[in-house]
């Protein structure tokens, strides 16, 4: 035995009377059921990030020391004042260390 819906998501005429007054605006439920409005949202999702606080000083840092150790940068935000994970911070330096070029030898 098979039951079929009573509406369509198709026709939004059709589940007015299902939403009550207020509840779903219907250029909103249109947008829904029409597709659009998928983009990315205006407000950031999730919790605002600890470590952003400690960019430019992190960067600073490997400006001046390009071999400074992930560890050593951990030191230093801590006694700065960090108080987030080590994880995060790797993740910081990661994307923040600059890329130097591999030496190949050319073999001639």
């Amino acid at each position: 035995m098979t039951i079929e819906p009573e509406f369509s998501l198709d026709q939004p005429s059709q589940i007015n009377h299902l939403v009550p007054d207020g509840v779903l605006a219907k250029d909103r439920l249109q947008q829904v059921t029409q597709g659009e409005g998928r983009g990315r949202t205006a407000q950031p999702r999730g919790r605002p990030s600890t470590v952003a606080l400690y960019a430019p000083q992190v960067t600073q840092w490997l400006r001046e020391d390009p071999d400074l150790s992930g560890a050593e940068i951990l030191r230093r935000v801590r006694l700065a004042g960090y108080r987030g994970g080590k994880s995060a911070l790797y993740e910081l330096v990661r994307r923040l260390r600059v890329q130097r070029p591999v030496n190949r030898a050319s073999s001639s």
